[in-house]
């Protein structure tokens, strides 16, 4: 028994290295295909001297390092907000059925108050 739980352990740490290597690796790619984006939209322009060239160089530099938290941490924490409440009102249907199903019905409601608290916030 005490075996199992340590394959179990040693699983689940290597599916959290895992996903984290994931997120990672999907922000630098997010991150660098916006910045190619930017630089050939920026030379298709044509490079000039301007109060532009500022706000440019801005997006290409600081802009684009707060994309990296965004995609490797908020995208996927508002993947597990929208999942997990699904799979446990499909694991309840199974269990007391009618509770799953007020769940499920429910379910779509959640976005919707959350987005009227921001709003009233």
């Amino acid at each position: 028994m005490m075996a199992l739980l340590g394959i179990m352990i040693i699983i689940r740490m290597a599916c959290s290295h895992g996903e984290q290597w994931l997120r990672d690796h999907i922000a630098s790619v997010v991150h660098e295909d916006l910045r190619n984006r930017v630089l050939r939209h920026m030379l298709a322009q044509g490079v000039r001297q301007s109060e532009e060239t500022a706000s440019v160089t801005h997006i290409l530099t600081d802009g684009l390092d707060h994309i990296d938290a965004y995609v490797s941490q908020y995208i996927p924490q508002a993947l597990y907000a929208v999942f997990v409440p699904l799979m446990l009102s499909i694991a309840i249907i199974d269990s007391v059925s009618w509770i799953g199903w007020i769940l499920l019905l429910t379910y779509p409601l959640i976005p919707m108050i959350l987005i009227g608290k921001k709003q009233i916030s």
